[in-house]
């Protein structure tokens, strides 16, 4: 089997917006800060080691931080792509060394001028958990500054606030993010506030709409650790190339020498365990559905039952080229769990089935349950097993959902 990790990938639930500032600029202090003890919101201000805001103000900065929940993050001083990946490394390194060494949490990346490559992408990823990009022409507002599902966190783009662009245009915007349930974020200049103030009373005014709509204004940490997002990874079976699947687990997990094994057309003979930095998890093993057969589609997830827990909750994730929110057509599809607990010689006990609905109106669902009294007194572990269906027929042949590309199951 070949593993890699192909990216990072949103899903979102709610629709959030942070509001980022570059290059570190003194002016955070007449400018952005009178807003936040105005209207109570955070700013991320990007920057650099010697920016003035940091080589002159770092008190402030701290304040600025402990005071007003800012964050701090990482910005170049001029277009990494065109950097070394040595380079790039080390200055990545010494920004954020030197930032928590003196009480700052490091966290996100702004691409300096918003541009950035595979290289950039992929060093970025050792030190932050988010890398993003800019939009400073309108024209592609609408197509390149919102984060949506499956947007990959580190080639997203923030929207420029900026002089010649209207009001209402940018109250278009935060509507339709907010009717979609994505996220935005903005970034502007403090320097340019301090000597545009029709610029400065456009950005007070756009967080004073979003809070009349009562969606959530945070930081861009804040707002990356909320959205549930995934790491996409992608599997290859050496025996047969043409078997090129991708299936995504939960966020944040580090494969170190990982190995998946015995997997073949039809199953995989173990679930391999990952080990984490925040949870331990198990790789989703999953049947492969041949579209001349009735084979079901499956994924399987072991679940260690603590003592004390009552209830599980299960979150089913539907991501398929044949599965749209924006067109409906999901309609027709549905699906159902299968409880499995297992003994601890690996016999099972008594198995039952729990039925799912189909998403009304979107492609996120949960499904709660508590475990019955005999599940918790014989068994530490459950199998799980998520079962798609269409039309009421336990096959998926035609048109055919392809696990991995479509489906995956997160336990809580």
């Amino acid at each position: 089997i070949e593993i890699e990790m192909s990216g990072m990938y949103t899903q979102l639930r709610e629709p959030i917006f942070a509001f980022s500032d570059d290059d570190g600029n003194v002016d955070i202090l007449t400018t952005l800060k009178p807003i936040s003890q105005e209207l109570g919101i955070p700013f991320t201000i990007y920057s650099w080691l010697d920016s003035p805001i940091l080589s002159e103000n770092y008190s402030d900065c701290r304040s600025l931080q402990d005071d007003y929940g800012y964050e701090f993050g990482y910005h170049t001083q001029g277009d990494a792509s065109t950097w070394s990946e040595s380079t790039n490394h080390q200055y990545a390194k010494n920004f954020k060394e030197s930032m928590e060494y003196n009480g700052f949490r490091i966290d996100s990346y702004a691409y300096g001028l918003g541009k950035f490559n595979d290289l950039v992408v992929n060093v970025s990823k050792n030190y932050f958990s988010s890398g993003l990009g800019a939009v400073t022409d309108e024209n592609y507002f609408l197509t390149d500054g919102f984060i949506k599902n499956g947007s990959d966190l580190f080639r997203s783009k923030r929207i420029y606030i900026a002089s010649y662009v209207s009001l209402d245009f940018y109250k278009n915007i935060i509507d339709i993010a907010i009717k979609n349930k994505w996220c935005v974020v903005f970034f502007q200049h403090a320097n340019e506030l301090t000597t545009n103030s029709e610029t400065l009373n456009k950005l007070k005014e756009m967080i004073k709409y979003i809070q009349s709509k009562n969606v959530k204004i945070m930081t861009v940490r804040d707002m990356v650790n909320t959205i549930s997002y995934r790491d996409l990874y992608k599997v290859r079976s050496i025996n047969n190339p043409y078997l090129y699947k991708n299936f995504i687990v939960n966020s944040k997990l580090e494969l170190n020498d990982t190995v998946i094994t015995g997997w073949d057309r039809y199953r995989v003979e173990k679930i391999t365990q990952i080990n984490t930095k925040y949870k331990n998890g198990y790789i989703v093993k999953f049947l492969e559905s041949d579209a001349s057969s009735d084979q079901l589609n499956k994924i399987y997830q072991i679940v260690n039952i603590p003592s004390t827990n009552e209830k599980i909750t299960v979150s089913v994730d539907v991501m398929s080229p044949n599965i749209s929110a924006i067109d409906g057509n999901y309609q027709g599809y549905g699906a159902f769990m299968q409880i499995i607990p297992k003994n601890s010689d690996g016999s099972t006990i008594k198995t039952f089935r729990r039925s799912i609905k189909p998403p009304t109106n979107d492609l996120w669902f949960k499904i709660e349950f508590t475990l019955p009294t005999y599940m918790k007194t014989q068994t530490s572990q459950i199998l799980i097993e998520f079962i798609l269906v269409r039309n009421g027929e336990l096959n998926i042949a035609n048109p055919k959902l392809e696990i991995g590309d479509c489906a995956t199951v997160d336990i809580e």
